[in-house]
């Protein structure tokens, strides 16, 4: 009698030592859903800000861009369309050439990358 009363001692501290093992289990799991959410909520405020910046950036650039514009067109006009080239073909040497008049002609010719196989 004394072995079952042993057993049902030794029993009762297993289910003791189990409940608690899963209770820190489940409270690591609840610490660290709470970590990942606010990672993701900092995260996505850090996007947001950053976005916001990158707006204001754009949009006082073009204000820039506009002012110039107003000030001198045919000039804005021509370094805007050298811009894209430049930004469009990054690779492809490009020659400019002032046309007869002014800045409103010009000749542009478009040279290979040197060590690449046309048609790539």
């Amino acid at each position: 009698m004394h072995a079952a009363f042993r057993d049902v001692a030794s029993a009762q501290e297993d289910k003791i030592l189990i409940v608690d093992r899963a209770t820190t289990f489940a409270q690591e799991g609840v610490n660290l859903a709470e970590g990942d959410g606010v990672a993701m909520v900092e995260s996505a405020r850090a996007f947001r800000d950053q976005k916001i910046l990158e707006a204001e950036g754009d949009a006082y650039a073009f204000t820039l861009r506009e002012k110039e514009y107003r000030r001198a067109p045919d000039i804005t006009r021509f370094r805007l369309h050298v811009e894209a080239l430049e930004e469009v073909l990054p690779s492809t040497q490009k020659i400019l050439r002032p046309g007869s008049a002014d800045l409103k002609d010009f000749d542009l010719w478009l040279l290979q990358p040197f060590g690449t196989k046309k048609g790539q």
